[in-house]
């Protein structure tokens, strides 16, 4: 995992566990220690998200959001 990490550009993804590296523009909710994401066409997907990360992912995705509403 940690070689695709390396290749992926920082600014569009993260790795929010131990085997879930996400691109920001498909993550939707952070609750619970739980990602939602969501492909379009009502694809979804429920990926567990570190606890070491939580706090960050979910302030992160708070300010994204305000930005993309903009």
């Amino acid at each position: 995992m940690y070689k695709y990490q390396e290749q992926l550009p920082e600014s569009m993804f993260f790795r929010i566990s131990q085997g879930a590296i996400v691109n920001w523009r498909f993550l939707k909710h952070v609750k619970g220690y739980r990602a939602q994401l969501s492909f379009g066409k009502g694809l979804t997907a429920d990926l567990p998200v570190s606890p070491k990360v939580y706090n960050f992912v979910k302030s992160e995705l708070s300010l994204r959001s305000n930005v993309r509403s903009l």
